[in-house]
């Protein structure tokens, strides 16, 4: 099975035929695996931990994980504040998951009012960069202790981040599976994002193509 994590660029969001254009599903074609693909719109390396610790994985499996910005969270919320005021699926436990959370991310301006205030106080009054990205490095560093526990295959990479200035990538210092997306030019490229910022079809292939070309080590 190949599991991929991560944000709304794994997710495939602005997909025409997202199930079948994303670069989960074409890597795992490649891959010639079945997909389990744990992405969410607006999701966070919390999250993505957090999944990655509870699930259990077999030496067989693989997992991909797409980091995303360090500074979006979640905390936990009742069971009917989601029902009640945070309508949006992303809220919501997927079937693997029975904790109830509200992801917070830069910019909420939607929802119960009380969590516009709280995101409007958390962003300002209690925001760090360094601190975010300390604990990206827990999350960082109980996954790989995770995964390495199971012995499964697995690969990281950010499709897209900022980071505090002075930052040393962690590619270059705690793992040979932590790779470096090359993303700098597709940023720059229109034909390869689409009209809200979001990989077009044409660059989830080019994800799905990189990564499987990355991962030739693991076929000798």
């Amino acid at each position: 099975m190949l599991y991929t994590f991560g944000d709304s660029f794994t997710w495939g969001t602005s997909l025409v035929d997202r199930k079948n254009q994303c670069w989960p599903y074409v890597l795992a074609q490649l891959l010639n695996q079945p997909l389990c693909n744990l992405a969410k719109p607006g999701g966070n390396n919390w999250y993505i931990a957090r999944k990655i610790n509870e699930l259990e994985f077999k030496l067989e499996d693989i997992v991909v994980i797409g980091w995303t910005n360090p500074d979006r969270f979640e905390l936990p919320a009742t069971q009917e504040i989601v029902n009640k005021h945070l309508p949006n699926p992303s809220d919501r436990p997927d079937p693997t998951d029975s904790i109830p959370v509200k992801r917070f991310l830069p910019g909420i301006k939607h929802g119960h009012p009380v969590v516009q205030e709280l995101s409007k106080v958390i962003y300002t009054n209690f925001s760090n960069d360094v601190w975010f990205y300390e604990h990206f490095k827990i999350c960082f560093q109980s996954v790989k202790w995770r995964l390495e526990k199971v012995g499964c295959r697995y690969i990281m990479f950010y499709p897209w981040a900022w980071w505090p200035h002075g930052y040393q990538k962690e590619f270059d210092l705690y793992d040979d599976n932590f790779i470096d997306w090359p993303n700098s030019h597709e940023w720059t490229n229109a034909t390869f994002i689409e009209n809200d910022g979001h990989f077009d079809a044409r660059t989830h292939g080019i994800v799905a193509n990189w990564l499987f070309k990355n991962m030739a080590k693991w076929r000798y």
